[in-house]
């Protein structure tokens, strides 16, 4: 490896860690598969000033007011349900859904990293550290603050959102074929400019006499979206030779058990989903393609700990910190091959900086100064740069 890359690659997070929101495309290991196993489709369809406008089939959702049943477009609806005595489920503008639990002081929430929570008789506050306030009253998103931005306000008629307000004017407004009729489509009045939304009776509700499936209705979805740009995406709903529903997405197609929401198929590939004990663990995910490879996946937030096997036979696990300063920084990765075994330990000093990296045949030891950038390399004992002077080119041999 060159010198060059190694200090690089110091300068990255190991992990993303940054406070805040997440706005990152809300996607998870396998394409198009959530971490539970749903059939998960993600669409980015403009922005909001920088920020995204997803859009999200799931065969778990039941049915959004603003794109039919199956969709979510989370910066419309964001919203914070109870689902037990002690948490809430919390589905963020971005997408992402977050546990928050309560604390020793019922009205206080803690969330995943720095994300907090307030219960004040009808209205929840959730925040952040670096500034990112949502409010949520009787469960739906009223007000959202991102650190750096002007707030915004989301004005109601009724149960379904107007729009989206920022400084006195709306920056995103729902369009509607009359006043209680379907959505149309999103405006972005700032930049004129808008999204469209066609919807049409084409997702078989499935039903199940006697061990048999059947398709007892036809539900109201999202059969089509355009951008402002004119690029679309386009969802064909429909049902297998097992009437198990199908959604196409161009030349891919896939199949879901109607029962569970869980993928069955993908294309080529066909999965095995084993559910956690809990309604919120992730699953356990693996999948067989025609030609007998195998792929699979599980990510144990309990043990801080992902293991992946990739078709080629190539198993990879990886473990991290969850608290303190440390939290979502590395702590170690496994890989096995057919070709043999090869590890990484990261070990950090009291600013969370790493300081030291081993692997099977070297060692690399780090230090910093105040601002935390890298001021000493050294790779296997000898030193390669120190103090902003570059004393080799490269740690190859």
């Amino acid at each position: 490896m060159r010198l060059f890359q190694s200090i690089a690659l110091l300068l990255l997070p190991l992990k993303v860690t940054a406070c805040g929101l997440d706005w990152s495309e809300p996607v998870s290991f396998f394409e198009n598969v959530d971490s539970q196993g749903n059939v998960h489709i993600v669409c980015k369809l403009s922005e909001v000033g920088d920020l995204p406008i997803y859009l999200i089939f799931n065969s778990s959702y039941s049915v959004s007011p603003y794109a039919g049943s199956g969709f979510e477009i989370p910066l419309l609806e964001s919203k914070i349900c109870q689902v037990d005595e002690n948490r809430f489920l919390m589905k963020s503008p971005s997408g992402r859904p977050l546990i928050l639990q309560r604390t020793k002081i019922p009205e206080i929430l803690n969330g995943p990293g720095d994300i907090k929570g307030l219960i004040r008789e009808n209205l929840i506050t959730v925040w952040t550290n670096c500034g990112d306030k949502i409010i949520f009253k009787n469960g739906k998103i009223v007000f959202m603050q991102i650190a750096g931005k002007a707030p915004f306000t989301y004005s109601y008629k009724g149960n379904r959102l107007e729009g989206i307000e920022q400084n006195g004017q709306f920056v995103l407004k729902v369009e509607t074929n009359g006043p209680a009729g379907d959505v149309s489509g999103i405006t972005l009045p700032s930049s004129r400019e808008q999204i469209v939304l066609q919807q049409t009776e084409m997702l078989p509700n499935i039903g199940n006499i006697a061990g048999k499936n059947i398709v007892s209705r036809m539900d109201k979805t999202l059969s089509q979206a355009t951008r402002p740009d004119k690029s679309r995406e386009t969802f064909a709903f429909g049902v297998d030779e097992n009437v198990n529903p199908t959604v196409t997405l161009g030349s891919k197609k896939l199949t879901w058990n109607p029962a569970t929401g869980k993928v069955l198929s993908d294309g080529e590939w066909k999965y095995e989903i084993k559910s956690g004990s809990d309604q919120f663990d992730n699953s356990s995910i693996s999948r067989t393609n025609s030609t007998g490879q195998e792929e699979s996946w599980y990510l144990d937030m309990t043990k801080s700990e992902e293991v992946f096997k990739k078709a080629n036979g190539t198993t990879t696990r990886r473990s991290w910190f969850t608290s303190g300063v440390l939290a979502g920084h590395l702590r170690k990765i496994e890989t096995s091959s057919p070709q043999g075994k090869d590890s990484e330990t990261y070990v950090y000093n009291e600013m969370g900086k790493a300081v030291r990296k081993v692997t099977n045949n070297s060692i690399e030891y780090y230090s910093h100064d105040g601002d935390g950038l890298v001021v000493d390399f050294s790779y296997n004992g000898v030193p390669y740069f120190h103090d902003g002077k570059i004393l080799a080119t490269s740690t190859t041999k």
